[in-house]
């Protein structure tokens, strides 16, 4: 039994085309798996890019094998939906909020934020003046704020009412 390859630039996602190691595949005895996160959604028989789906954990990710009834596509067309893809999510990126938005949804977010007791302790515990400290806010995982702030804001959930981090910590 061979192990879980992570995609990778020269290896994509068969089902959603990822490049980022999200998603994995392995050969095991001629039939092919994949484990999709992007596609993680996707219900038992769902067939998608001609792979079928076998199972779903917690909608985290899901399992899909070859599906033998529809017919595949070719490395090439892959790769067009791929740079299709990147194409799109650069035109996003190009989008986002100008220096001046950007800095009113930053001070925004500031005023909503406060920084927790052990994080002041741990930044003036190494070494930073008072000054400093008081720039610092404390972020908790996907934290909700008060007032919704512009939604293409860096760091901003998509409906802008939630900061967009899975980890703790604090931020400038």
């Amino acid at each position: 039994m061979s192990k879980f390859t992570p995609t990778n630039h020269s290896n994509d996602c068969p089902v959603c085309g990822d490049i980022s190691g999200k998603c994995k595949a392995k050969d095991d005895g001629g039939q092919t798996f994949i484990l999709c996160v992007t596609e993680g959604g996707a219900k038992k028989f769902d067939i998608i890019n001609g792979y079928k789906c076998i199972g779903n954990k917690n909608s985290r990710w899901a399992t899909f094998t070859l599906d033998s009834t529809s017919p595949q596509k070719s490395y090439e067309e892959r790769q067009q939906q791929r740079r299709q893809r990147e194409a799109e999510e650069r035109k996003r990126y190009q989008s986002g909020l100008n220096p001046n938005d950007r800095q009113t949804a930053h001070t925004q977010l500031s005023a909503q934020l406060a920084l927790h007791p052990d994080d002041r302790a741990d930044l003036l515990r190494r070494g930073l003046s008072a000054a400093t400290v008081k720039r610092f806010r404390s972020v908790k995982p996907w934290q909700k704020l008060t007032q919704a702030i512009a939604p293409r804001t860096p760091g901003i959930g998509s409906d802008g009412q939630k900061v967009a981090t899975k980890y703790r910590g604090y931020i400038v």
